[in-house]
């Protein structure tokens, strides 16, 4: 993707650098394990994919991501996934958000642990 990078930090480490704000459609590559505190702060994001390799989910990702519509979390399983129940946090604000899973299992782990703004509806992926 030309307005993002990822990085070999070294071992399985990786990390991504978003340097374009306008960026909106995003498909992070399987090699992603962790994504970060604040990791699209107020860029124009509209799309995402998260790839089944990611372990952990810290808060906030999406903070003042207002044209947040559509997010894709591919694993299939929660078992050994750190989330962190605000991870939503900051989008109250949009209008309408979409979060696609694979499965009911996923469905009914996000709405029991995760805080979830009214706005944002979770549907099983076909």
């Amino acid at each position: 993707m030309k307005n993002m990078k990822v990085l070999k930090c070294g071992g399985n480490m990786y990390v991504i650098l978003v340097y374009d704000i306008n960026l909106e459609n995003v498909k992070l590559p399987n090699k992603i394990e962790s994504i970060g505190h604040n990791a699209f702060r107020e860029t124009k994001i509209q799309n995402i994919t998260i790839p089944n390799s990611v372990k952990k989910l810290s808060g906030c990702i999406f903070v003042n991501c207002g044209n947040l519509a559509r997010i894709k979390f591919l694993p299939t399983d929660m078992t050994g996934i750190d989330v962190n129940k605000r991870i939503f946090d900051g989008i109250e604000n949009i209008k309408n958000c979409t979060i696609y899973v694979k499965n009911e299992i996923v469905k009914n782990y996000m709405e029991q642990n995760l805080i979830i703004p009214s706005t944002v509806n979770i549907e099983i992926l076909e």
